[in-house]
């Protein structure tokens, strides 16, 4: 086929695809810099992907009508109806997630979180503007836009994600989106990109990181993990943990993007293909491999966590598979529910790994906010070794008529339960891989000894907890992870 006869077809195709107006904005920028490029290798290889994006099929134009069709209600009157306005602002400043729909057209079958399948109800853009509003201010730094949902699902009228994160930024709010690709929103994952990229919606700026020598320098030798790295959640290498914490330590605060890719073997090459346009629209490959990519392949298990769908698979490892995919303590807003969410330990009797509590107006408990995987990384630099700490316990706020009046940390085994194996599992390895570099002795050895003073006080309070646990799972597994800890504990020198 030649140049003009792909580009006379795939300008037919875009203007029969089922795309939102900004969407159709990117495919005809795409076109455009197409026609002028010289027809090679590379352009072709750009008009063989936009093809196959472009040429919806009627699965795909089902989804995409389904997510703009689906319910709309008003977020201030649906789940926040009867709340006070302090009572709200209460639930927004320990919110770390707002999901977008309730449903999800991806339907993966080991969903950790169990999501309805298909969009039933979406929450509406000016109602979400309208909450910005009134409470933006009151938002935590960061917020997911998902729970159990995918947020690229959310569409309203001509709205999509790009839109709705430019307004949470105007609040300084980082937000952070997981995605499995749903069918039909690939250009809109490609807008989104391109405005993290460009520090803009508006990506013909100029780039804050396109041929940037001081990221690149600065930066390269520690973005390790392309698109294409794989994570193996069965045999956690040391080296890999090492390696990511460095990753995070070193960038945090530094990269706009919070983005995740889950790979799966439904859409390995629309992930793909969505790189290789952005890759032909001169995206920096350091931008690129900025952005994390787990695989996922149900065909062998391969990365799959045994929970929620998946918590009765033969092949669970009941202490590995302890550590879920749920990161943080704290309040859950959904179209038709607001929810207190609490992580812990993942078994048979919870497994999503949570602990969840409706909240509704009047007498109030709330997690308060911790993400609950931020101690990991903490003593990849010494100067947070001072404030490094063992996961802690949950932390009850109770409020009244949204007055606080106690705050408790509670006792709880199953929260135990995760501590310890996170310990044994994600830390223990990395301080293990540091043994064996050159220099980080006494480092060791002081983090090791801090590490060894909160474990002790921490498990004569496990300890206590044993006998009264209901939970056989929880009590069997701790049991054994406390004891494997103490083992090792008393083999290390610290001195």
């Amino acid at each position: 086929m030649t140049k003009k006869e792909y580009l006379t077809k795939l300008k037919s195709l875009a203007k029969n695809a089922l795309l939102v107006k900004q969407d159709q904005v990117l495919v005809a920028e795409i076109l455009t810099k197409l026609e002028k490029s010289a027809w090679n290798k590379l352009s072709q290889k750009t008009a063989e992907t936009l093809n196959l994006l472009l040429d919806q099929d009627a699965l795909t134009k089902k989804k995409i009508t389904q997510r703009l069709e689906a319910k709309t209600v008003d977020l201030l009157t649906s789940s926040l109806t009867n709340f006070s306005d302090l009572e709200i602002q209460n639930i927004v400043k320990e919110c770390h997630s707002l999901q977008l729909t309730d449903g999800c057209t991806v339907g993966c079958p080991w969903c950790c979180f169990s999501a309805q399948p298909f969009v039933k109800v979406k929450l509406s853009y000016p109602s979400l503007l309208n909450f910005l509003n009134k409470f933006g201010q009151h938002l935590p730094t960061s917020i997911m836009l998902y729970w159990s949902s995918d947020p690229f699902d959310w569409y309203d009228q001509e709205q999509s994600l790009v839109e709705l994160t430019q307004e949470f930024k105007k609040y300084q709010v980082q937000v952070v989106v997981s995605t499995a690709v749903p069918k039909g929103t690939e250009f809109t994952i490609m807008r989104y990109i391109l405005m993290e990229y460009y520090g803009s919606s508006d990506h013909k700026k100029t780039s804050n990181y396109h041929n940037n020598d001081i990221f690149q320098s600065r930066y390269s030798d520690v973005l390790s993990e392309t698109h294409h790295q794989v994570f193996d959640k069965k045999q956690v290498l040391a080296e890999d943990m090492l390696n990511y914490g460095l990753l995070q330590t070193k960038t945090r605060g530094n990269l706009y993007n919070k983005i995740r890719f889950s790979e799966t073997n439904m859409n390995t090459k629309r992930v793909e293909q969505i790189f290789a346009l952005l890759q032909f629209l001169e995206v920096s490959d350091y931008f690129l491999d900025s952005l994390r990519v787990e695989k996922r392949d149900l065909t062998d298990g391969f990365n799959i966590i045994n929970m929620g769908r998946y918590i009765n698979n033969p092949k669970r490892d009941l202490l590995k598979d302890v550590i879920g995919t749920a990161c943080y303590d704290g309040a859950l807003i959904t179209p038709s529910t607001v929810e207190s969410l609490s992580v812990v330990g993942v078994t048979k009797n919870s497994p999503e790994g949570l602990i969840k509590q409706t909240i509704h107006p009047g007498k109030q408990e709330l997690a308060q906010t911790n993400y609950t995987f931020d101690f990991l990384d903490k003593f990849y630099d010494e100067k947070y070794l001072n404030n490094w700490q063992i996961l802690p316990p949950i932390v009850s706020l109770q409020f009244e008529k949204g007055i606080l009046k106690k705050k408790t940390k509670l006792k709880l085994l199953a929260r135990d339960l995760l501590t310890y194996t996170f310990l044994w599992i994600r830390v223990i390895p990395v301080i293990e891989t540091y043994d064996k570099i050159p220099g980080q002795d006494s480092y060791v050895k002081k983090f090791v000894r801090s590490l060894k003073q909160q474990f002790q006080q921490r498990v004569k309070i496990s300890k206590k907890l044993l006998p009264l646990e209901k939970d056989e799972e929880i009590k069997s597994t701790a049991q054994l992870v406390i004891a494997k800890l103490e083992d090792w504990f008393a083999t290390r020198k610290t001195t």
